[in-house]
Protein backbone atom coordinates (compact mmCIF):
# COMPACT_ATOMS: atom_id res chain seq x y z
CA UNK A 1 0.00 0.00 0.00
CA UNK A 2 1.38 3.37 -0.95
CA UNK A 3 2.15 5.86 1.83
CA UNK A 4 -0.75 8.11 0.77
CA UNK A 5 -3.19 5.41 1.94
CA UNK A 6 -1.45 4.10 5.06
CA UNK A 7 -3.85 3.79 7.95
CA UNK A 8 -6.86 4.86 5.89
CA UNK A 9 -10.23 3.29 6.68
CA UNK A 10 -13.64 3.36 5.08
CA UNK A 11 -14.47 6.27 7.43
CA UNK A 12 -11.79 8.35 5.67
CA UNK A 13 -13.45 7.94 2.27
CA UNK A 14 -15.18 11.20 1.37
CA UNK A 15 -18.44 10.67 -0.51
CA UNK A 16 -19.19 13.41 -3.05
CA UNK A 17 -21.50 11.51 -5.40
CA UNK A 18 -24.04 8.69 -5.44
CA UNK A 19 -21.64 6.55 -7.44
CA UNK A 20 -18.96 6.93 -4.74
CA UNK A 21 -21.53 5.85 -2.15
CA UNK A 22 -22.30 2.78 -4.29
CA UNK A 23 -18.59 2.02 -4.65
CA UNK A 24 -17.98 2.28 -0.91
CA UNK A 25 -20.93 -0.03 -0.15
CA UNK A 26 -19.79 -2.58 -2.76
CA UNK A 27 -16.22 -2.69 -1.43
CA UNK A 28 -17.43 -2.93 2.17
CA UNK A 29 -19.68 -5.87 1.23
CA UNK A 30 -16.85 -7.60 -0.65
CA UNK A 31 -14.51 -7.17 2.35
CA UNK A 32 -17.15 -8.36 4.81
CA UNK A 33 -17.97 -11.47 2.74
CA UNK A 34 -14.34 -12.02 1.66
CA UNK A 35 -15.52 -12.82 -1.86
CA UNK A 36 -16.87 -11.19 -4.98
CA UNK A 37 -15.30 -8.75 -7.37
CA UNK A 38 -15.60 -5.02 -7.72
CA UNK A 39 -14.69 -3.10 -10.84
CA UNK A 40 -14.36 0.66 -10.43
CA UNK A 41 -14.23 2.86 -13.49
CA UNK A 42 -13.80 6.61 -13.61
CA UNK A 43 -11.56 9.59 -13.98
CA UNK A 44 -8.48 10.27 -11.88
CA UNK A 45 -8.96 11.29 -8.27
CA UNK A 46 -12.34 9.67 -7.64
CA UNK A 47 -11.18 7.31 -4.86
CA UNK A 48 -10.64 4.05 -6.75
CA UNK A 49 -7.10 3.45 -5.47
CA UNK A 50 -8.02 4.49 -1.95
CA UNK A 51 -10.86 1.96 -1.76
CA UNK A 52 -8.62 -0.74 -3.23
CA UNK A 53 -5.87 0.03 -0.73
CA UNK A 54 -8.30 -0.13 2.20
CA UNK A 55 -9.58 -3.53 1.00
CA UNK A 56 -6.01 -4.86 0.74
CA UNK A 57 -5.16 -3.47 4.17
CA UNK A 58 -8.13 -5.26 5.74
CA UNK A 59 -7.93 -8.59 3.89
CA UNK A 60 -4.21 -8.81 3.19
CA UNK A 61 -2.82 -9.15 -0.30
CA UNK A 62 -1.52 -6.67 -2.84
CA UNK A 63 -2.49 -3.65 -4.89
CA UNK A 64 -0.45 -3.52 -8.09
CA UNK A 65 -0.73 -1.58 -11.30
CA UNK A 66 -0.93 -3.54 -14.52
CA UNK A 67 2.47 -2.06 -15.38
CA UNK A 68 3.97 -3.48 -12.16
CA UNK A 69 2.56 -6.93 -12.91
CA UNK A 70 3.88 -6.97 -16.48
CA UNK A 71 7.27 -5.69 -15.36
CA UNK A 72 7.56 -8.35 -12.63
CA UNK A 73 6.74 -11.06 -15.13
CA UNK A 74 9.11 -9.73 -17.78
CA UNK A 75 11.88 -9.65 -15.16
CA UNK A 76 11.25 -13.34 -14.49
CA UNK A 77 12.69 -14.08 -17.93
CA UNK A 78 16.16 -12.77 -17.02
CA UNK A 79 19.04 -15.01 -16.03
CA UNK A 80 19.16 -13.54 -12.51
CA UNK A 81 15.42 -13.91 -11.88
CA UNK A 82 14.48 -15.15 -8.43
CA UNK A 83 10.98 -16.28 -9.46
CA UNK A 84 9.46 -17.77 -12.57
CA UNK A 85 6.47 -16.43 -14.48
CA UNK A 86 4.38 -19.29 -13.11
CA UNK A 87 5.38 -18.53 -9.52
CA UNK A 88 4.37 -14.88 -9.95
CA UNK A 89 0.98 -15.54 -11.52
CA UNK A 90 0.30 -18.36 -9.04
CA UNK A 91 0.96 -16.01 -6.14
CA UNK A 92 -1.36 -13.36 -7.60
CA UNK A 93 -4.00 -16.04 -8.16
CA UNK A 94 -3.90 -17.17 -4.54
CA UNK A 95 -3.27 -14.22 -2.21
CA UNK A 96 -6.26 -13.22 -0.03
CA UNK A 97 -7.03 -10.01 -1.96
CA UNK A 98 -5.76 -8.66 -5.27
CA UNK A 99 -6.34 -5.18 -6.64
CA UNK A 100 -5.14 -4.46 -10.17
CA UNK A 101 -4.93 -0.73 -10.80
CA UNK A 102 -4.44 1.16 -14.05
CA UNK A 103 -6.22 -1.38 -16.26
CA UNK A 104 -5.87 -0.02 -19.78
CA UNK A 105 -2.61 1.86 -19.22
CA UNK A 106 -0.48 -0.89 -20.78
CA UNK A 107 -0.71 -2.18 -24.34
CA UNK A 108 -2.86 -5.22 -23.55
CA UNK A 109 -0.64 -7.68 -25.40
CA UNK A 110 -1.59 -11.31 -25.88
CA UNK A 111 0.82 -12.21 -23.06
CA UNK A 112 -0.87 -9.73 -20.68
CA UNK A 113 -4.28 -11.15 -21.57
CA UNK A 114 -3.01 -14.67 -20.90
CA UNK A 115 -1.64 -13.70 -17.47
CA UNK A 116 -4.84 -11.87 -16.57
CA UNK A 117 -6.99 -14.74 -17.80
CA UNK A 118 -5.07 -17.24 -15.66
CA UNK A 119 -5.02 -15.03 -12.55
CA UNK A 120 -8.69 -14.02 -12.74
CA UNK A 121 -9.86 -17.54 -13.61
CA UNK A 122 -8.06 -19.06 -10.63
CA UNK A 123 -9.34 -16.33 -8.29
CA UNK A 124 -12.84 -16.91 -9.69
CA UNK A 125 -12.86 -20.70 -9.12
CA UNK A 126 -11.23 -20.28 -5.70
CA UNK A 127 -13.82 -17.65 -4.73
CA UNK A 128 -11.10 -15.12 -3.87
CA UNK A 129 -12.00 -11.43 -4.07
CA UNK A 130 -10.39 -8.98 -6.45
CA UNK A 131 -10.82 -5.45 -7.69
CA UNK A 132 -10.04 -3.97 -11.08
CA UNK A 133 -9.52 -0.22 -11.33
CA UNK A 134 -9.50 1.76 -14.55
CA UNK A 135 -9.82 5.29 -15.87
CA UNK A 136 -11.78 3.80 -18.77
CA UNK A 137 -15.54 3.55 -19.23
CA UNK A 138 -18.04 0.93 -20.33
CA UNK A 139 -18.70 0.78 -24.05
CA UNK A 140 -22.43 1.30 -23.45
CA UNK A 141 -21.57 4.66 -21.85
CA UNK A 142 -19.16 5.75 -24.58
CA UNK A 143 -20.01 9.09 -26.17
CA UNK A 144 -18.30 7.91 -29.37
CA UNK A 145 -20.14 4.60 -29.60
CA UNK A 146 -16.86 2.81 -28.96
CA UNK A 147 -13.30 4.04 -28.50
CA UNK A 148 -9.90 2.83 -27.25
CA UNK A 149 -10.81 3.83 -23.66
CA UNK A 150 -13.79 1.45 -23.48
CA UNK A 151 -13.12 -0.97 -20.59
CA UNK A 152 -14.16 -4.03 -22.59
CA UNK A 153 -11.32 -3.41 -25.09
CA UNK A 154 -8.75 -4.38 -22.46
CA UNK A 155 -9.95 -7.99 -22.20
CA UNK A 156 -10.74 -11.01 -24.31
CA UNK A 157 -14.03 -12.89 -24.20
CA UNK A 158 -13.03 -15.45 -21.56
CA UNK A 159 -12.06 -12.74 -19.08
CA UNK A 160 -15.22 -10.74 -19.80
CA UNK A 161 -17.32 -13.87 -19.23
CA UNK A 162 -15.77 -14.40 -15.79
CA UNK A 163 -16.22 -10.74 -14.88
CA UNK A 164 -19.93 -10.87 -15.75
CA UNK A 165 -20.61 -13.71 -13.33
CA UNK A 166 -19.67 -12.29 -9.95
CA UNK A 167 -18.59 -8.67 -10.40
CA UNK A 168 -20.11 -5.41 -9.37
CA UNK A 169 -19.19 -2.73 -11.92
CA UNK A 170 -19.47 0.86 -10.77
CA UNK A 171 -18.71 3.92 -12.83
CA UNK A 172 -17.67 6.82 -10.64
CA UNK A 173 -19.32 9.68 -12.49
CA UNK A 174 -20.28 13.19 -11.44
CA UNK A 175 -17.37 13.02 -9.03
CA UNK A 176 -14.81 15.82 -8.77
CA UNK A 177 -11.10 15.01 -8.77
CA UNK A 178 -10.07 14.77 -5.11
CA UNK A 179 -6.49 15.77 -5.85
CA UNK A 180 -7.60 18.93 -7.68
CA UNK A 181 -9.61 19.99 -4.62
CA UNK A 182 -6.85 19.25 -2.12
CA UNK A 183 -5.02 22.22 -0.66
CA UNK A 184 -1.30 22.44 -1.26
CA UNK A 185 0.70 22.55 1.99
Amino acid sequence: IEKEYWGKTFDDFEILSDSQKDALEAVKRMVENKNGNVILLGRNGTGKSMLGSIAVDILGGKILSMYEITTMIRQSYTIKAERTEFQIVSELASIPMLVIDEIGRTKGSDAELNWLSYILDKRHVRDLPFMLLSNGHLSRNCDKGGCPECFENYFNSDILSRLRQNSRIITLNNTPDYRARRKVK
